[in-house]
């Protein structure tokens, strides 16, 4: 019978397997958000010249009908999006901006602090050998002078400062035809805001004299600058930004708007409309692209003003929202996006656009006549959220070590059932916190008259919910409730946010959020993030370590098992391919997590030689994803396609060493070897130290000890969850974030379970 048995589930397992196969063929058939599912209108430049218009720190809620009617007006008809500026730094200054076009990468600007354009472009062949040989150190490896090389043989312009270091070749050269205009009044030191602009028709009157025959033109249009932030030919020298600089970026709030940014808005906006106006007439049917390329202050990152169309279309055409395939989000774009999208319009075929980081702009077929006032809403949402971002996790912090806390001191001293039901209320909350952070997005909170109220309070009330649902004192099983449906409803939100993200108009919960990514930032924009998978992770193998008990104890072990691989396949299915999660290091954790499971469900020994097999075969999934996305178009590739190509290339040890340095906080090598040597050390001294009896304490053994033995789930789960975090800790990039985050669901759940499995056997000895 025992052989028979085993022969069955070898069966099952097989057909699984194969069931499995057919699946992942089948979603590896679809592409990743293709161009397909949307009007692909791009900017052409036939016969009319390609004309980039850029400006520095302009955003869209700057933008009205009344203010900025030059710009507004522009917009009608055009594809419209917001624009993720940030380069290098954590917030960008002009000059990084127009060599990041320049590269098509993220570049950087070897002064400390923004600097006039004017000095940068005017700083002669040793500035720019400095500038070339910095950006090839940095991690990106932003080869400046790219954009300029690859337009060789096309006739180019540039019209001022900014468009002339976009336009410079990788030797220092300027070999497009070059005029200059006067700077923003207000935006470099010594000018006032407001004064009379002598450079309003500049970049008109260069237009005019210099855009005959020419294929593409580039256009500086100025830099709008906070005063506090104004540009200078010589910026005192500043620290570098190190991690607490990082950290407080994500509580600095954006500065209120000043009457001189006002000022400075209105002078770039009569710029823009005495351009647009001699485009009209000496190249109609000219592309025109306008974008911002920097931030207008240095306190934190912002999303800007993004818009292009073909002139001499219907003036009565609705704005529709731009994307691109690096970002995949409908009215969402990124400066990294200029390079391929003037590329893709001069020179489709140029080899430049294979090792590119960004894709084409595109516009979609999502319409409609008050888009501005979308994409204002949108980056009000980002700005918001970045700036309570570390409140949240301070919070989060708070909560989940009071929890522990007290569920310590429980074990201590032994409960009475009033205190436990405190206890289980908020460790319920708690676990419930995260999600909830999420579902709060479904709700307009941002427009509020107190935003961080309205955001802090819908969290509280929705992670009171949900609470609420899984203590529900009419459920059968008290003891696993809790687990159960919390552990459900944090994986369901964020599979459907992932599967729905390519289908919905709208940003995914996960995105503008403050578990999951913020635009302005330029981390990521589809998909799971690492903590949102921590998240996904816990919820996923608790609640599939519940329904494996119940299936065990009702159909069999196989059974049990055949029900974890196949929630497993898809799983990995949805966090690893890159249409939808676009998740490299989450499929390896997966994979480690549900096998750990089902191995316990099937009660087989867990040996080394099976440990080695699961961690090989997680991580050729991971690949065999990131393989299958770079067979696709380089312009529709996510970052798993672009990995392997940087493989091909010669630089993937760059990227996983840099990986593997932000999952240590940046600490140099030497650091990591010695703090993972005294690790090691510690534990191995405690465990002989535990093994002679030196840590006794008051905790009770027996609440602990019954509990590990009568609840399986309780077992299955923490030896499943904590096999997946641990590896999600040293795969992917965010260092303890995967694993403090997992726990914030797990331990809190666990806690409640073995506090409810207590109260359940004290109740049946009564």
């Amino acid at each position: 019978m025992v052989h028979g048995t085993s022969r069955r589930g070898v069966f099952r397992f097989l057909v699984a397997c194969a069931i499995s196969c057919l699946i992942f063929i089948s979603v590896l058939a679809v592409p990743a958000r293709a161009a397909t599912a949307v009007q692909t209108t791009e900017v052409q430049s036939k016969a009319s010249p390609l004309v980039v218009v850029g400006f520095s720190g302009l955003v869209w809620e700057n933008v009205t009908e009344q203010t900025t009617p030059n710009l507004w007006k522009f917009a009608e008809g055009a594809g419209v999006a917001n624009v993720v500026v940030r380069t290098v730094g954590e917030t960008t200054c002009p000059a990084a901006g127009w060599l990041t076009i320049a590269a098509g990468q993220r570049a950087l600007d070897t002064a400390d602090g923004c600097r006039t354009l004017a000095s940068v472009a005017g700083g002669g062949a040793a500035d720019w050998t400095e500038l070339s040989e910095a950006n090839l150190a940095s991690s990106y490896g932003a080869q400046i002078g790219l954009l300029a090389d690859s337009l060789e043989q096309k006739n180019a312009v540039a019209i001022g400062a900014g468009a002339a270091l976009a336009l410079t070749d990788s030797s220092g050269d300027v070999s497009a035809m070059a005029a200059e205009i006067p700077d923003l009044p207000g935006s470099e030191k010594g000018t006032a805001a407001g004064a009379a602009d002598p450079g309003v028709t500049a970049a008109a009157d260069a237009y005019a004299q210099l855009a005959s025959g020419a294929d593409v033109i580039v256009v500086d249009l100025g830099s709008v600058r906070y005063p506090d932030a104004q540009l200078t030919s010589s910026p005192a020298a500043t620290a570098d930004p190190g991690v607490r600089e990082k950290l407080q970026s994500a509580f600095r709030s954006i500065p209120d708007t000043p009457t001189e940014v006002d000022d400075q808005v209105a002078a770039l906006d009569a710029r823009f409309g005495a351009l647009l106006e001699q485009i009209t007439t000496s190249t109609p049917g000219a592309s025109v692209i306008a974008t911002s390329v920097g931030d207008s202050q240095n306190q934190t990152a912002e999303l800007g003003y993004f818009a292009m169309t073909s002139l001499g279309g219907s003036e009565e055409a609705e704005s529709v929202l731009a994307t691109s395939d690096a970002t995949r989000q409908p009215g969402l774009v990124q400066l990294t996006d200029v390079f391929p999208t003037i590329m893709a319009a001069l020179d489709s075929d140029s080899a430049a656009l294979e090792d590119s980081v960004g894709s084409h702009i595109y516009q979609t077929s999502i319409s409609g006549s008050r888009l501005p006032e979308r994409l204002a809403d949108d980056q009000v949402r980002s700005d918001l959220v970045r700036a309570n971002v570390g409140v949240f996790y301070i919070g989060l912090i708070v909560f989940f070590v009071l929890t522990v806390g007290m569920g310590i001191a429980r074990m201590q001293r032994g409960g009475d059932q009033r205190r436990d039901a405190t206890l289980i209320q908020l460790a319920t909350w708690v676990a419930s916190i995260p999600v909830a952070s999420l579902l709060i997005n479904l709700l307009p909170w941002w427009r509020s008259d107190s935003p961080r109220v309205a955001l802090f309070g819908g969290i509280t009330a929705i992670a009171t919910f949900i609470a609420a649902i899984a203590l529900f004192p009419k459920w059968k099983d008290k003891v696993h409730a809790p687990l159960a449906v919390v552990g459900s409803i944090s994986a369901l939100t964020l599979l459907c946010d992932v599967v729905l993200d390519s289908r919905l108009a709208a940003y995914p919960l996960q995105l503008a959020s403050l578990l999951g990514t913020q635009p302005q930032v330029g981390g990521r924009f589809y998909g799971l993030s690492n903590a949102t998978f921590a998240v996904m992770a816990a919820g996923l193998l608790l609640a599939t370590a519940y329904a494996a008990e119940l299936l065990r104890a009702r159909w069999g072990k196989n059974v049990a098992a055949a029900v974890v691989v196949a929630i497993a396949v898809v799983a990995v299915i949805i966090d690893g391919s890159a249409g939808l999660g676009a998740d490299f290091g989450g499929p390896p954790a997966l994979i480690v997590g549900f096998a750990f499971l089902t191995v316990l469900a099937i009660s087989a020994t867990l040996s080394w030689l099976r440990v080695v097999v699961v961690l090989g075969a997680a991580v050729l999934v991971s690949f065999g994803f990131a393989v299958a996305d770079y067979l696709r178009p380089p312009d529709q590739r996510s970052h798993l396609g672009r990995f392997i190509q940087t493989l091909l290339n010669g630089g993937g040890m760059e990227v996983i060493t840099r990986k593997l340095s932000q999952s240590f906080f940046g600490l140099p090598w030497t650091a990591v070897a010695i703090f993972l040597a005294v690790l090691v050390a510690v534990v191995v001294l405690l465990r002989n130290l535990h093994a002679r009896g030196a840590f006794r304490t008051h905790l009770s053994p027996r609440l602990l000890s019954r509990s590990w033995r009568d609840v399986p789930v309780l077992k299955s789960s923490v030896v499943s969850l904590c096999a997946a975090l641990a590896v999600g800790f040293l795969i992917n990039d965010s260092g303890v974030v995967v694993p403090f985050i997992g726990f914030c669901v797990a331990v809190p759940l666990w806690l409640v379970t073995i506090l409810r499995h207590d109260d359940e056997l004290d109740q049946e000895t009564v």
